[in-house]
């Protein structure tokens, strides 16, 4: 038989399942205000030009990733969202920045 979740427990999930969730929408928002402000480039993913699709893809993983900390880290679980960008980029970083 298996124990409750304590109150302490479900509140840490909670706090993380509404960070992801937030920094889903907020990446959205931020990527397309990007690429419509800085670079000029209007449509969308279904039916915008191909540069846009491109561009709008490549910059989803970056602008996740940041938004990811700093939303991470406003809810006060930046250790906790550290160590999934870190684990997310892991192939890309050097070994000193892993750490």
């Amino acid at each position: 038989m298996s124990t409750p979740p304590t109150a302490r427990g479900v509140r840490h999930y909670a706090v993380i399942f509404l960070a992801f969730g937030v920094t889903g929408g907020l990446t959205v928002f931020l990527s397309r205000l990007l690429l419509n402000e800085l670079l000029g480039l209007d449509g969308s993913l279904l039916s915008g030009p191909w540069s846009y699709r491109l561009i709008y893809l490549a910059l989803i993983p970056p602008v996740y990733s940041a938004t990811l900390m700093a939303v991470g880290t406003l809810m006060g679980k930046r250790a906790f969202f550290q160590r999934r960008v870190v684990r997310l980029w892991g192939w890309a970083l050097p070994a000193s920045l892993k750490r």
